[in-house]
């Protein structure tokens, strides 16, 4: 069940959204493998342009079930640690996954401008 504090959406950067996608955007984030961070992912309708940016071992997590076969090729697998540019069309963000250690493939993200 989602919590009522956050709603996806970074003020700072409209054009992406995190841990929802039951809402267009140009790119999405994806924290980790919980259910709750999900909502919306399995009928999420992707493009050849859709990108969902996660850890990879959350991306393993994803490919391993069915329920999410029609997203595989929009997964994009970012390594830990290092600094990502991610273009948005109109200008690029530069996105750093941190380890939370929390859960299997939890990840911070840290978005800035390069």
């Amino acid at each position: 069940m989602r919590g009522p504090f956050f709603d996806g959406k970074v003020t700072e950067y409209p054009d992406i959204l995190v841990d929802t996608f039951h809402k267009y955007s140009k790119r999405y984030f994806l924290s980790h493998f919980h259910e709750d961070h999900l909502f919306g992912l399995d009928k999420l309708n992707p493009t050849e342009k859709t990108c969902i940016y996660c850890s990879d071992i959350t991306r393993q997590l994803l490919v391993n079930q069915k329920k999410y076969k029609r997203i595989h090729g929009s997964l994009v697998a970012l390594r830990i640690n290092q600094n990502h540019l991610v273009d948005l069309g109109n200008t690029c963000l530069c996105v750093r996954l941190l380890r939370a250690g929390h859960s299997l493939g939890l990840s911070l993200i840290h978005i800035s401008e390069p």
